[in-house]
């Protein structure tokens, strides 16, 4: 009913109880609970870290102390929020700063040049494994229409920034050999496959 030409209020239409609404209020809700605490206590670790001299030996039980709070606030999340992605860290994203500070890390002069705290993560990064095998395929390669029959793969290399062998429409390459040749140990002859992406 209108009266004097004001309408009354509307009744806010009742809240939906979606999986949506549910999962980011128990989120949330953790978030108001247990972010506080965790932001300080990774600040202060951040100020600590920032006072040492860089080539100084990394406090490891201070690292792996910090590591657990992160993992213990992410353990708690159920679902896939941005938070739960980055605590566990990422050491893609430490690789990647330190190959911009130290362009062409597959050299032995910009090794040299990485300060010293660094040099273990950089050359367990690059003698890691990285997708390449030896007597084996992985990933299978669906997009190729090569014929393998009565071939086995004798090594597979992975698009690698280490080794020059990414490129946009590629994820890799492989040889193949005859199994007879294969059984004989004869590696002189055999198929190239380029490993097409699309």
């Amino acid at each position: 009913m209108i009266s004097n030409g004001v309408r009354p209020p509307l009744d806010p239409p009742p809240r939906q109880d979606t999986h949506v609404i549910r999962s980011k209020t128990l989120h949330y809700a953790l978030m108001a609970e247990k972010a506080p605490a965790l932001v300080a206590a990774l600040t202060d670790w951040r100020d600590r870290a920032l006072s040492q001299v860089q080539d100084d030996i990394i406090d490891k039980a201070s690292l792996d102390e910090i590591f657990a709070k992160r993992t213990a606030l992410t353990n708690e999340m159920v679902e896939n929020y941005w938070p739960k992605l980055i605590l566990p860290g990422n050491a893609k994203k430490t690789w990647e700063k330190i190959n911009v500070l130290h362009p062409g890390l597959t050299g032995p002069e910009a090794f040299q040049r990485i300060s010293s705290a660094y040099r273990p993560f950089v050359a367990a990064h690059i003698t890691d494994w990285r997708g390449h095998r030896l007597f084996g395929i992985e990933p299978p390669f669906p997009n190729n229409g090569e014929d393998l029959r009565g071939q086995d793969c004798l090594i597979s290399v992975a698009a690698d920034p280490l080794l020059n062998t990414c490129s946009e429409h590629e994820y890799g390459m492989s040889i193949w050999c005859s199994q007879r040749d294969l059984l004989k140990a004869r590696y002189t002859r055999g198929q190239f496959i380029r490993h097409c992406a699309v």
